[in-house]
């Protein structure tokens, strides 16, 4: 028989299964503790919290806006048309419930205010049918349309400039994207732009004569604006 291969040194006894793995050596020869792995600090997503806070002070934005809206229909209640003398927000016809704002303080009823200055298409002067109050005869170039009554000349403002802002967003008929020629000139309150967006700017119409250069018959938007002309044209 051969001689047996030798044996290495024997395998150290295996520990229980339940027994605690002993803790790994620390610098310094101290086995009493576990070295504790340092937590990453990562820089704080501020996008989450930056977008709550916007749709936060929006949705306030919406609620004070409601607020003041309904604090203004509560104050227009019981305002009078100047000429039908009747409570413009109680009116039967509910495209009726509006007022038309003048520069002055005189409150008339939409219906009322554009029957008035239409009066230029039977013979009246421009001067005492669209262009003034028909109480204080104060010049007025446009009306504006407003569901409330205006409490205050800085509330006034901001109607009126939300309004031409909204007008200024819609292509004017007349210039047609640059096809056409747009009467008004630099009084249009609408959008002259071509197809491609560009603006176009608006410029005074004007002619060479023997006496000079001069304005070719300047039309007004203001003119025309709540007439019945006015209202079949922007029909079409």
């Amino acid at each position: 028989m051969g001689t047996p291969a030798p044996r290495g040194p024997p395998a150290p006894p295996r520990a229980p299964a339940d027994a605690e793995t002993p803790p790994l050596p620390l610098p310094g020869g101290r086995r009493d503790e576990v070295p504790r792995v340092p937590r990453t600090t990562r820089p704080r997503h501020r996008g989450a919290a930056e977008l709550t806070g916007a749709s936060a002070r929006l949705q306030g934005a919406r609620r004070a806006a409601r607020q003041s809206l309904a604090a203004a229909l509560e104050g227009s209640r019981g305002v009078e048309c100047a000429i039908c003398l009747e409570a413009v927000l109680e009116k039967e016809r509910a495209e009726d419930r509006q007022f038309g704002l003048l520069e002055c303080d005189h409150p008339f009823c939409l219906p009322c205010i554009r029957d008035w200055r239409a009066q230029l298409a039977s013979g009246a002067s421009v001067d005492d049918a669209v262009r003034t109050c028909p109480l204080c005869r104060t010049p007025s170039h446009f009306v504006c349309p407003s569901t409330v009554w205006p409490s205050s000349r800085e509330q006034r403002e901001e109607i009126v400039q939300g309004y031409t802002r909204r007008l200024a967003q819609i292509d004017c008929r007349h210039f047609a994207f640059g096809d056409g020629a747009c009467p008004f000139g630099t009084s249009c309150f609408y959008r002259h732009a071509f197809r491609d967006g560009t603006v176009a700017e608006k410029a005074v119409r004007t002619a060479v004569g023997d006496d000079g250069v001069r304005v070719v018959n300047p039309i007004k938007a203001s003119d025309f604006l709540g007439t019945d002309a006015a209202r079949r044209v922007l029909r079409r």
